[in-house]
Formats: structure tokens, sequence, C-alpha cells
């Protein structure tokens, strides 16, 4: 029996809706989202990868640097190669456990996941990847391509163990795994445009429902069919894959 995959990033974006608990972490990007605010202060662990202090810090100068409802990170991450030392005083002294790590064969972003992991281990949720928190990745998918390509792979390494959302101020992009997936979207927060991106495999015989321009037992690989610039046409979209995919919408 075929068991299908329910995803409703949008329950993270209204205020009023209940979600499961999850953990954020803020990479070296500016903050200009505006869903930031929300999800910074509902997150359940909060974690910057190096530089994204910095971020934080300048995203929150404006109101002489309180944090939305003065919820500060609970840890900073990463060799400290890119966070300013003023800054990394400055939280310390707020009682932000800094984890100086300077292991060169992981980046800061997966330096935060191992130290997510250690949490999750100290608070007994390591039983089960249904245990396992959901992370949103602020910053993922803005600045350089080489690091937006790291984000995805980190994806595909953690398809197995944990939901990970990446996020910038124009679109979210996750993985689906091979099989069944509904996708569950808001309309006035999420859209009109969508992809479904073969990226990191061969290639995937993928359909759909709930798009614009659906696909039927389509073949989409690099250097043939990619579905870019799709459009939502549903509140409920379904997706069949062979072989893991990246989705991405646009947020508004």
């Amino acid at each position: 029996m075929h068991t299908t995959t329910q995803w409703e990033f949008a329950a993270y974006l209204r205020a009023d809706t209940e979600c499961r608990p999850y953990a954020v972490i803020l990479l070296n990007q500016p903050l200009d989202s505006r869903h930031w605010p929300l999800l910074w202060t509902r997150a359940q662990v909060r974690l910057c990868a190096d530089g994204g202090i910095n971020s934080l810090y300048d995203a929150t100068a404006c109101a002489s640097h309180s944090i939305p409802g003065a919820v500060y990170p609970e840890f900073l991450c990463g060799d400290m190669d890119s966070a300013l030392a003023p800054v990394v005083a400055w939280f310390e002294a707020k009682g932000v456990e800094v984890c100086r790590i300077a292991d060169q064969n992981s980046t800061d972003f997966e330096k935060c996941i191992r130290r997510l992991e250690h949490w999750e281990h100290e608070h007994c949720l390591t039983e089960s990847p249904v245990s396992l928190m959901p992370i949103i990745v602020l910053g993922a998918l803005s600045g350089r391509f080489d690091h937006c390509m790291h984000a995805i792979n980190v994806l595909h390494k953690q398809r197995s163990a944990r939901r990970i959302y990446l996020m910038s101020e124009a679109s979210v992009a996750f993985l689906l795994d091979e099989g069944e997936h509904t996708i569950h979207v808001d309309r006035s927060l999420e859209g009109p445009t969508c992809g479904l991106l073969p990226v990191g495999i061969a290639h995937a015989t993928l359909s759909t429902t709930g798009l614009r321009w659906n696909l039927d037992g389509a073949d989409t690989r690099f250097g043939g069919m990619v579905s870019t610039s799709n459009a939502l046409d549903q509140d409920t979209v379904t997706i069949s894959t062979t072989a893991p995919l990246i989705w991405t919408v646009a947020l508004q």
C-alpha cells in the first residue's frame, strides 16, 4: 500500500495556525523576508551560522537591537571567520551559546545541524525521524550560487532524516523524495509561480495535478524538460515522482 506524504509549509507563515515544533537556522545573508519575525519567534530552537549573527544584529539595529519578542538565538555555530567579534560578544552576553568549531570539512550550515542534533539528543527527540524537528533555513536561496547549491545538497543528504525548507525573500524550496506527495498551499501566501526541479538526479518520471500546466508521466531531466515557471491552479497539488525532486514556490 502506497503512502502519500503530506506537506503544508504555509502553516508556518500563519500566526493563527498551530504547527509542529521546528528549528530556524539563519545563514550569512541579509534578513530580507517579511516572514522572518514570525518564523523566528515561533521556533523552538534558533541557530545562527557564523556570519548570520551579523545579519540578525543588523536587522534589529533600527529597534536598538531588540530582537522580536526578545527571543535570542540559542546557538551560534561556525569557525567564526565571518561573525564580527563585537557582535559575537554582544550576543554571548545575552546568553547565546557560541560553538566555535574549526572543522573545515563541513560548512557552518552543517555545523548548525550537528548542534541541533545534539540538542535533540539531550531532549530525547532522536528516537525516530518523525520526532526530529523540521528546519527552516533563512537566507539559503540568496547570495552565492555555490552556497545555494550546497544548501540543496544538504536537502539530499538529510532527506531520510528530517524535513528542511530553504527560504529566501522570494521563494521556498524543499525536497520531495520518490513517491506520492500532496502539497496543501495557501494562495494568499504562496505562488502563483512554482516549479519542479530535477537537481541531483539523472531524471525522473513525473505526474501532477493542481498546476496550470500539469504533467502526466513526463520525463524530467536537465538537458530535457524541466518544469520551471509553472503556476498554482488549485489549493491542493499532487505530485508523483520516481526520484527525488526539488519543489519550489514563490512567496508573497
